[in-house]
């Protein structure tokens, strides 16, 4: 299958660029270069192998649950489900901590004496999972 052209009129609409480029590490730099302070990074996807110790102090631990919820970096809508999870913990009486996580400070969605909010900037993707457990 051929790919269409399609041609609307001789001249070119002009858009502005946007103010923000979000960008991986992969070519970050040459993308820095171009794109300068405008250009966000997204810490790319957590391995598996990456939960691993914290999977393995969980499962020994006795004391409280402590659950982690990673907003990262706030987008259009409730892409995350932290505005459901808010819903949730207003409906569950347990003795458990949240920890919330997220690259730019919110104000507090709910103020409950479980949740822990954390805006602290991760080094790596598995820091995250390591600050979590401790």
């Amino acid at each position: 299958m051929s790919r269409a052209r399609v041609i609307v009129e001789e001249s070119v609409v002009r858009l502005p660029l946007p103010t923000k480029f979000l960008a991986l590490r992969w070519n970050i730099d040459s993308r820095r270069q171009r794109f300068g302070e405008r250009l966000v990074h997204l810490l790319p996807p957590t391995s598996p192998d990456d939960l691993a110790p914290a999977r393995e102090v969980n499962i020994g631990r006795t004391e409280r649950r402590r659950f982690l919820h990673i907003i990262g970096k706030p987008a259009t809508g409730d892409r995350n489900g932290t505005m459901l999870l808010m819903h949730a913990m207003q409906r569950r009486r347990g003795d458990f901590e949240l920890v919330v996580k997220c690259q730019e400070h919110l104000p507090q969605l709910l103020k409950d004496r479980r949740i822990t909010w954390d805006f602290s900037a991760p080094r790596s993707s598995g820091s995250c999972m390591r600050a979590s457990i401790s």
